[in-house]
C-alpha cells in the first residue's frame, strides 16, 4: 500500500488545477485511492453546490441547531441528505466532533454519509470518533469489516463465543470494575459541593454538577447491587436486600469458605498456590484414569433389541424444533462452563445464534466429530463441611460447556424415546427426571463395554460412533480458587485402550455386510485405511462417518451419490478419486456374513501371544528420539547444540559425507589424525586412536568409568546416564559430552585447514575450560575458582 500526501494552495486557479490533474494521472498507476480534503465555503449556495460532490468529510454543517442557537441553516442540509437517499450513521464515542478553542462551543460537523448499497453490502458499519489532540476536529473511523470465521460449525461457534467473552471482559473493565472506588470518589466530590453550598450559593454549573453526581452515584450503586445479585446463588439472596450489611457479610463469608488455602494429602498439609493446584490436579486426574482390569464379555448374554424403526429415529436428521426444545429445557441461570456462556444469553439471542447452532448440530450428524475444546468441563469444588481439610471434604460439581450441553440434551431426548425398549422394568439406572444424561451422556462406569452392549441391542453404527465421540473426547480441569488447573482426559472406554502402532499394524477389517465397518477410517481395503491412502479426498469428503454398506448403497462408482465433496475437485483430485473408484470396482459385499477383525500375521488361526511378540520385536526403538531433547542444554551455547544435532543425524561435512555428495574424491577420505581410518562421524568422535582417547581422559577427570559404544547416540546416552545420580549430575555430564565433541571437531578443523595440532592434555584442558565458562556464565552459585574446577568438578558443584 502506498499513500500520497499533497498539500496544495490556490486550487481556484485554472492552471494549478491542470497541473494537479497531470500529477494525479502520473501517480494513478501506483496509488489506489485519492482522498481530497477541502474547506467548505460559508455562503449557503456554495455549500449546497459542494454537498452535491461530497459524501464524506468535514461538511461544516449541522443537522440540528446548536444549543442556544436559533439558526435554521441545518434544514437545507437535511433536505439534501433525504433527496440523495443517504444514511447518516450514529456517532460512537462522543456526541460532537468539533470544539471551539474556549471549549464553550461544540458541534457535530464531521460525518460519514453512506448509500443504501454500501450498508447492504457491509451491514455492520460503525462510525467512531477518535481522540482530538491539538486539532479542533475529531478524526472519524469507519469500521465495516466483520470477523469472518471459517471451519466446522462447532469451531465457528467456539471462536465466536471466545470473542464474545473478550468483548464482555472489555465492557466489564470499562463499566463494572472498581465500582466501590468510583462511588467513593463521587461521594467525596459531592461532599465538597455540599459543604460549599452551606457557605454560599452554588452557581448553575455547580448545581448541575451536583445533580449529575447524585444521579451517577445512584446509577453505580444499582449496578453494584445488580452484580452482587447475579453472583448470588440462593433464592433468598436473589430476592433480599442487596445493600444490607448482612448480605455483604454472607457473600464475604462464602468467598472465604470456598477458598482453598491448605489441604491435606496423605496426611501431609500442603500450602501455597502452586502446590495446592498440583495436588488437586493429581487427585482428580488419577480418579478419572481408567484402571487396567479384566472385564467380563457380553457375547453369551441376551439383550432386548431395538427395531429398525426405533434405530432409524435415533439417527435421522436433527430438526430445529428438537434443538430449540433442548435449549429451552436448560436452566438460564446455571453457572457457565469453559466457554463462559450461559443459556440465558443463548435464549435471548437465539435469532442470531440459531443458524450457527444448527450448522454445528448438522456437522456433528454428518461427521460424528467434536471440535477440540467443546467437550471440556470445569469441576467446581463445593465444601461439604464447615472447615474442609481433605479433598474428600469437597463436593465436585461439573460445569459443562453450553454447546456440548445442547448436543447432549438433543441426543438424550432421542434416547429417552426408545430406551424403554431395551432396559429392564426393575432397573434403577435410567429413571425419569433424574437427569443422569445431562453431563456425561452415557455412564460408562455402569456398563464398561458400552459399545459392545449397544451393538447387541441393535443401536445403529452411526449412533454408537456419536456416543463414542462424546465419551472419548471428554476432558476436565478443576477450578481451584477460581482458576482452572491443567486439563486431563476423563475415563475412556476400552476401545481407546487398544491403541498403539503394533495393534493398528497387526489387525485388518474383514468386511461381510459392511454395516459395522467405517468406509474411510477402518483398514478394510488393502490393509490400509482409505483416509490414510487418499488423505486429500478424506479431508474434502462430507460423509466421513459413513459405513461401507452405506457408501455401497449410495453408489461408489463414477457419478455415484456416495461421492459428496465440500467443493468441486481439482484435476489431480479427480485422478485420485478415479484411482479410489478402481479399487472399489470389483468389491462385493456379502450380506450373510458379519464384519470382523482378523489378525494380519495369521488370518486362519487368529491372534497368539507369540505372534504379537514377534510383531513388537520387529520394531526396534530408535534411541535418537530419546537424545534429541537432551542436546538442547540451556547452559550450552546454541551453536554447540545445533552442532550436536547435526552430529547425531550424521549431517556434518565429514570427509565420507563430502565424498558421498561428490565434493571430494573417494581417495581423500582418510582421517585427518593420520590413524589410517576413513573419516566417518563414528570414527572421528569415538573410534579414532587419537581423538577417541580424549574420552578416557575426560572420564578420569570426572572420576567414573564406562565402555564406549560404537554408536554415537548410544554413546551419548551411556555417558550421560551410566553414573546415575541426581538430575543436576546428569545435566553436567550432558554438558561435558557436548564440550568434548565440540573440542574434537574444532581440533579436526585446525589440523585440516591450518595445519596445526594440539596434544591430548591440551584438548582435555579445553574441555575443562569450556565446561567451566559455560557453567560460570549461567550459574551464579558456582563460586569455585578455576584451579578447584581443574581438580574435581563434582566437588565444586556440591555433588560429592
Amino acid at each position: 500500500m502506498k499513500l500520497l500526501s499533497w498539500n496544495i494552495r490556490g486550487l481556484g486557479g485554472l492552471e494549478k488545477r491542470k497541473e494537479m490533474c497531470k500529477g494525479v494521472r502520473r501517480f494513478a498507476y501506483y496509488v489506489g485511492h485519492f482522498i481530497g480534503n477541502v474547506y467548505a465555503p460559508c455562503e449557503m449556495g456554495a455549500k449546497q453546490s459542494l454537498w452535491n460532490s461530497l459524501l464524506v468529510g468535514s461538511i461544516e454543517e449541522r443537522r440540528s441547531s446548536r444549543a442556544g442557537s436559533h439558526s435554521s441553516d441545518h434544514i437545507p442540509f437535511n433536505q439534501f441528505i433525504d433527496d440523495a437517499v443517504l444514511i447518516d450513521l450514529p456517532l460512537s464515542g462522543r456526541k460532537f466532533t468539533w470544539y471551539k478553542g474556549d471549549e464553550l462551543a461544540m458541534s457535530r460537523l464531521d460525518r460519514f454519509l453512506l448509500s443504501e448499497e454500501w450498508c447492504l453490502t457491509w451491514p455492520n458499519c460503525v462510525q467512531v470518533a477518535q481522540l482530538r489532540g491539538l486539532s479542533d476536529h475529531c478524526p472519524l473511523v469507519l469500521e465495516w469489516n466483520a470477523m469472518q470465521i471459517d471451519g466446522w460449525g462447532g469451531f465457528v461457534l467456539k471462536e465466536k463465543f471466545k470473542m464474545i467473552s473478550l468483548a464482555l471482559k472489555e465492557w466489564h473493565a470499562a463499566h463494572s470494575q472498581n465500582l466501590s472506588g468510583r462511588i467513593e470518589s463521587l461521594k467525596v466530590r459531592l461532599s465538597v459541593l455540599e459543604v460549599k453550598g452551606e457557605e454560599a450559593v452554588l452557581s448553575e454549573a455547580e448545581l448541575e454538577e451536583l445533580h449529575g453526581l447524585m444521579s451517577e452515584i445512584h446509577s453505580l450503586s444499582r449496578r453494584s447491587a445488580s452484580i452482587c445479585c447475579q453472583q448470588s446463588c440462593s433464592l433468598w439472596l436473589k430476592e433480599g436486600d442487596a445493600n444490607s450489611k448482612y448480605f455483604h457479610s454472607v457473600v464475604a463469608s462464602r468467598r472465604r469458605g470456598n477458598a482453598v488455602s491448605s489441604i491435606q494429602v496423605d496426611g501431609v498439609t500442603t500450602e501455597g498456590v502452586q502446590p495446592i493446584r498440583q495436588a488437586v490436579f493429581e487427585h482428580f486426574a488419577s480418579h478419572f484414569k481408567e484402571s487396567d482390569v479384566a472385564r467380563p464379555g457380553v457375547d453369551n448374554l441376551q439383550f432386548k433389541r431395538l427395531t429398525l424403526l426405533e434405530g432409524g429415529s435415533l439417527t435421522k436428521l436433527f430438526s430445529l424444533e428438537e434443538v430449540k426444545t433442548a435449549v429451552w429445557d436448560c436452566d438460564s441461570f446455571k453457572s457457565p462452563g469453559p466457554d463462559g456462556i450461559n443459556f440465558g444469553f443463548i435464549k435471548d439471542f437465539w435469532s442470531e445464534l440459531q443458524a450457527d447452532v444448527m450448522r454445528f448440530i448438522a456437522d456433528f450428524h454428518r461427521n460424528g466429530k467434536l471440535t477440540k475444546g467443546l467437550n471440556s468441563t470445569f469441576i467446581a469444588l463445593i465444601p461439604k463441611v464447615d472447615s474442609p481439610q481433605r479433598l474428600n471434604d469437597f463436593r465436585p460439581i461439573s460445569l459443562v460447556g453450553s454447546l456440548y450441553k445442547i448436543l447432549a440434551k438433543v441426543l438424550a431426548n432421542r434416547l429417552r424415546l426408545v430406551i424403554g425398549s431395551v432396559i429392564s422394568e426393575s432397573q434403577t439406572a435410567f429413571v425419569k427426571d433424574r437427569q443422569i444424561l445431562d453431563g456425561i451422556l452415557i455412564a460408562n462406569e455402569a456398563v464398561d463395554e458400552a459399545h459392545a452392549v449397544m451393538g447387541r441391542m441393535s443401536f445403529p453404527v452411526l449412533w454408537r460412533k456419536w456416543i463414542k465421540e462424546c465419551i472419548c473426547t471428554a476432558s476436565a480441569s478443576v477450578l481451584v480458587n477460581g482458576s482452572p488447573t491443567e486439563e486431563f482426559p476423563l475415563q475412556r472406554d476400552g476401545v481407546d485402550g487398544l491403541g498403539g502402532r503394533w495393534f493398528r499394524e497387526g489387525v485388518v477389517r474383514k468386511v461381510g455386510d459392511g454395516t459395522e465397518s467405517y468406509f474411510w477410517t477402518d483398514p478394510w481395503l488393502g490393509g490400509t485405511p482409505l483416509c490414510a491412502r487418499f488423505g486429500r479426498l478424506f479431508d474434502l469428503a462430507v460423509n466421513k462417518s459413513s459405513t461401507v454398506a452405506e457408501m455401497c448403497s449410495l453408489g461408489w462408482d463414477t457419478g455415484g451419490e456416495a461421492w459428496v465433496w465440500q467443493r468441486h475437485l481439482r484435476a489431480w483430485e479427480e485422478e485420485m478419486s478415479g484411482e479410489c473408484q478402481v479399487l472399489l470396482h470389483d468389491f462385493i459385499l456379502q450380506a450373510q456374513l458379519f464384519d470382523t477383525w482378523i489378525w494380519r500375521l495369521d488370518p486362519v488361526s487368529g491372534y497368539s501371544v507369540r505372534g504379537a511378540y514377534q510383531l513388537l520385536t520387529s520394531h526396534p526403538s530408535d534411541p535418537l528420539d530419546d537424545v534429541l531433547d537432551l542436546i538442547w542444554h540451556k547452559q550450552v551455547p546454541l551453536k554447540v547444540s545445533i552442532f550436536a544435532w547435526k552430529l547425531l543425524r550424521d549431517r556434518l561435512p565429514t570427509k565420507t559425507n563430502l565424498a558421498t555428495r561428490g565434493i571430494i574424491t573417494s581417495e581423500a577420505q582418510a582421517c585427518v589424525a593420520g590413524c589410517g581410518g576413513m573419516e566417518t562421524a563414528q570414527h572421528l568422535f569415538i573410534s579414532c586412536s587419537i581423538f577417541g582417547s580424549l574420552w578416557s581422559s575426560v572420564r578420569s577427570w570426572i572420576d567414573f568409568s564406562s565402555v564406549d559404544p560404537h554408536n554415537l547416540t548410544d554413546h551419548f546416552l551411556q555417558f550421560t546416564f551410566s553414573s546415575g545420580g541426581l538430575s543436576v549430575r546428569r545435566s553436567f555430564l550432558q554438558l561435558t559430552w557436548l564440550g568434548c565433541v565440540w573440542v574434537i571437531w574444532n581440533e579436526r578443523n585446525q589440523r585440516l585447514f591450518r595445519n596445526s595440532e594440539q596434544s591430548l592434555p591440551q584438548l582435555l584442558d579445553k574441555v575443562k575450560l569450556y565446561s567451566y565458562w559455560w557453567l560460570k556464565t549461567t550459574n551464579i552459585n558456582l563460586v569455585s575458582n578455576y584451579h578447584s574446577w581443574w581438580a574435581s568438578p563434582f566437588t565444586c558443584l556440591g555433588m560429592v
